[in-house]
């Protein structure tokens, strides 16, 4: 707990008072605020790209379309995105047979105690969409490519209205070549959302590749995802 200490004197003595001061709140409704870091470390995952956790909740927020992101390798070297924090990322549209977008981070579940929330930033990253049905096995379709992001924020939890706030991010390869195939792989690009993410219900994602050669929308990796959530007001 923290306190305050106060001096008090009476009759010509000094005496100290420890006076506790208030945990975090928000400035409406005296409702508190926790930080979180979505690494994705602890996501369950019960075999190649499946998890009970994702989609769901996680981190006090539901993940929606996201999936638990297998980090590829091929002949012991890695393909494809790398995830900021190792070994675990999340990714949504992964392949050809994912759901499409946009994914989302939303309060708006049946157990749900938060109110609002803020995103601060996040680490991402593209890559072409798995393919499951090419010959012998898909690792080259697992190439980098360049992306444009658009991160959505709605302070309601109806999305069908214009965003609240808006941000977009351009990624650009960092490219390192796996020797063993010569198949490219990247690292991320940090993601840095205004202040105008703040208060948030529900934040949506998309991405379009940026090159006009591309064929289908890309996969995306996201890792290190930080933000704050309001918890609303008891009683």
């Amino acid at each position: 707990m923290l306190a305050l200490l106060v001096l008090l004197t009476w009759a010509g003595f000094v005496f100290v008072k420890a006076v506790p001061l208030p945990l975090p709140q928000d400035a409406a409704g005296g409702a508190s605020t926790t930080n979180q870091t979505a690494t994705f470390e602890n996501v369950t995952d019960t075999g190649f790209g499946v998890s009970p956790t994702l989609p769901g909740v996680y981190k006090e927020l539901y993940f929606g379309l996201f999936e638990q992101g297998p980090y590829e390798y091929a002949a012991g070297q890695p393909v494809g995105i790398a995830p900021q924090s190792f070994p675990v990322e999340a990714v949504f549209g992964y392949s050809f047979t994912s759901p499409e977008g946009p994914a989302y981070l939303t309060t708006n579940y049946n157990t749900s105690a938060v109110r609002s929330f803020q995103l601060f930033d996040f680490y991402f990253g593209c890559q072409a969409r798995y393919n499951y049905t090419y010959p012998g096995g898909s690792e080259v379709t697992l190439a980098p490519q360049n992306c444009t992001l658009t991160v959505s924020g709605f302070c309601e939890d109806d999305t069908s209205v214009p965003p609240t706030s808006q941000a977009t991010f351009d990624f650009v390869p960092n490219l390192n070549v796996n020797s063993a195939v010569g198949i490219s792989y990247s690292t991320m690009m940090r993601a840095v959302l205004p202040d105008s993410f703040r208060g948030m219900r529900t934040v949506q994602f998309s991405a379009v590749n940026s090159s006009a050669t591309a064929l289908s929308s890309p996969a995306v990796f996201v890792d290190s995802m930080s933000y704050a959530v309001t918890h609303a007001a008891e009683g």
